[in-house]
């Protein structure tokens, strides 16, 4: 299911989960889950029907190796909007949103740097400028 959600290939996760759905929280090496793929990669479709269609564990509860959940990582993706849509929810919990990572980096900053990241030059030019 790892390999099938870092694909994005819904159809496939979709078919795994319906005979094993305890694969979806199941963490990798690096303790990555299927969510946490699809999220890093932009796969908003594959993460929005492992929220809605696979119970288990908590989300908001599971961590990698380095303290990231799925919303970090989705942070990580520019096209990611719909992803974190399916991850905030109301039953998100407001400490989930605010997790900071083992580097002490919350969801919200992971997304500044790497949404914003390619304008931050032109953000320090302007911050000069009205200076």
């Amino acid at each position: 299911m790892h390999i099938a959600a870092r694909q994005g290939n819904k159809l496939c996760v979709k078919l795994i989960s319906e005979s094993h759905p305890k694969l979806a929280f199941q963490q990798d090496k690096d303790g990555l889950t299927p969510l946490m793929l699809a999220a890093k990669y932009g796969h908003s479709s594959v993460v929005k029907y492992i929220m809605e269609n696979i119970d288990g564990e908590s989300p908001h509860n599971v961590y990698d190796k380095q303290g990231n959940w799925a919303l970090h990582w989705c942070a990580t993706n520019k096209d990611s909007a719909a992803a974190i849509a399916s991850l905030v929810t109301e039953d998100c919990p407001i400490e989930a949103v605010n997790k900071k990572n083992d580097e002490g980096l919350t969801p919200l900053y992971v997304l500044i740097l790497h949404v914003f990241s390619s304008h931050v030059d032109l953000i320090s030019r302007l911050v000069v400028v009205l200076l």
